[in-house]
């Protein structure tokens, strides 16, 4: 039952960055070469970790779930914050990925140790999984604030679940706002504020990768 329900070690984000070193380590220890390319690899792999760990953690996960996941995550915020794992550093984490790949990594595709390919394909993984790893810290951030103070008015009279936070969490990163949902608080909207830009910069760069990717690769073939 949901009463019974207690949230795991491994529910909490700081736990589950963590372990997600263990394959950005081994993954950036494999390539050899160009500094970037080994820590625009190496983040391919701790963002796919990261987002299978983060799946598995808040899946199917009722409001008073949710709200124990939080309170925990909230007891080993400092920590977090003190290893630049909180989801406010992930978000910024993932937007310079998305940027390195756009703006250094992939107009010198054909000059990397590695083929066209192999390039094109990390560049590829590491724009879309900075994108999702965006707004899924956005996400955590949202449901932290709404647990502890507010803030958001979802239609309906039930508690908001996982879902209706992904729901407003990716409707600002694709159309920059969720009209239905209303933002009472201040500390929100600033954070909504911040959310809408990046979305706007990691939007462009999704963009970007993708014309490079035609115009320099399947152009070529």
């Amino acid at each position: 039952m949901a009463g019974q329900w207690r949230a795991k070690w491994w529910h909490v984000e700081t736990y589950r960055a963590l372990l997600s070193l263990i394959p950005t380590v081994v993954v950036s220890s494999l390539m050899s070469g160009d500094i970037v390319l080994k820590t625009l690899a190496g983040w391919d792999a701790f963002a796919i970790a990261f987002l299978g760990l983060s799946w598995l953690a808040l899946h199917n996960r009722s409001p008073q779930e949710l709200r124990l996941v939080v309170e925990r995550s909230r007891r080993r915020k400092r920590l977090g914050e003190q290893m630049g794992l909180s989801p406010k550093d992930l978000t910024e984490s993932a937007s310079l990925m998305a940027m390195a790949a756009t703006l250094w990594v992939l107009p010198q595709a054909d000059e990397k140790p590695f083929s066209q390919e192999v390039v094109i394909g990390v560049c590829l993984v590491g724009v879309v999984t900075s994108w999702i790893v965006t707004h899924l810290g956005y996400l955590s951030i949202y449901i932290e604030e709404y647990v502890h103070a507010g803030g958001l008015d979802f239609p309906g009279d039930q508690e908001p679940d996982i879902g209706d936070f992904a729901y407003f969490a990716f409707g600002i990163g694709t159309s920059f706002g969720a009209t239905d949902v209303t933002v009472t608080r201040r500390g929100i909207r600033r954070h909504v504020l911040r959310h809408g830009i990046l979305s706007f910069v990691l939007n462009t760069a999704v963009v970007a990768v993708m014309l490079t990717f035609v115009t320099s690769y399947l152009s070529s073939r």
